[in-house]
């Protein structure tokens, strides 16, 4: 197993504030991804930018990039500077699997927090992202592509390969050619299918789901809500409410659309 911190760099930035000092520890790394098929990135807290480029080309290298910075708190300015730049990015790999993570001291849990920017990785790299509090964008990632976050909105346009996505608490907004498995603990999923028709499963706690079908061709369509249920395709058009059963075809594409508490609409993509 290969192994590396990623180094903080830049001037480490203090000011003065009513509980103390800050301080900001800028971070970038760039990491070889060579033999690489899977990356993980887990993060504390922190939004997430993830962008793929096309891999293969000249403007694309075979690496992982980021930029970022830790935000701590310090009772003096040395201190804030202490606690700025004692984490670290720790970059490692197994095989074919990569994985990006925090390592945050025991002394200074509480007094940091990391900030990244922009996520470069090549499209064709599956990819599992994990963070506390904290949106999640992913654009322009063809291979499959998993989230899991505790709290925070989340916006996928790519994942060819197939999606897994898990909040407990935000909105979800879904762009994808691939199957997909989404949940939310409360918030509302917005899905639309681009491509042809794939396997879909998509969970509310508590919120609305909008579904835009690839096709309602060879349907398999399953919804349930105490909520309305309205429905405007080609070949199914209704309203109604608690559970429906709806097979079109050969059935071989599974679509399964739920919520606790509201409404589920479902149409076709144009």
């Amino acid at each position: 197993m290969r192994r590396h911190f990623t180094i903080a760099t830049g001037l480490v930035m203090l000011t003065a504030c009513v509980l103390g000092y800050r301080g900001l520890a800028a971070v970038a790394g760039e990491h070889d991804l060579a033999g690489i098929d899977e990356i993980r990135i887990d993060l504390p807290d922190t939004p997430m930018t993830v962008t793929g480029c096309s891999a293969g080309t000249e403007a694309c290298p075979e690496v992982l990039s980021y930029r970022g910075a830790w935000q701590s708190t310090g009772g003096t300015g040395r201190d804030a500077e202490r606690n700025a730049t004692a984490p670290r990015l720790r970059f490692s790999t197994d095989g074919a699997f990569a994985a990006l993570v925090a390592v945050v001291p025991l002394e200074v849990v509480g007094q940091v927090d990391l900030v990244m920017d922009e996520i470069s990785v090549p499209d064709d790299r599956d990819l599992d992202l994990r963070t506390g509090v904290g949106d999640v964008q992913v654009v322009g990632v063809v291979a499959s592509v998993v989230i899991d976050v505790e709290v925070g909105d989340v916006s996928v346009f790519g994942a060819d390969a197939g999606l897994g996505v898990h909040t407990g608490r935000g909105d979800l907004q879904i762009e994808t050619p691939g199957a997909a498995d989404v949940e939310t603990g409360r918030g509302s999923v917005d899905v639309t299918q681009t491509g042809e028709g794939r396997d879909l499963r998509v969970h509310a706690d508590a919120g609305s789901v909008v579904v835009r079908l690839a096709s309602d061709a060879n349907l398999e369509l399953t919804i349930d809500t105490p909520d309305t249920i309205r429905i405007q395709t080609d070949a199914i058009t209704t309203v109604t409410s608690g559970h429906f059963e709806r097979r079109t075809g050969s059935g071989n594409v599974r679509v399964e659309l739920s919520s606790n508490g509201g409404d589920v609409e479902v149409v076709l993509a144009r």
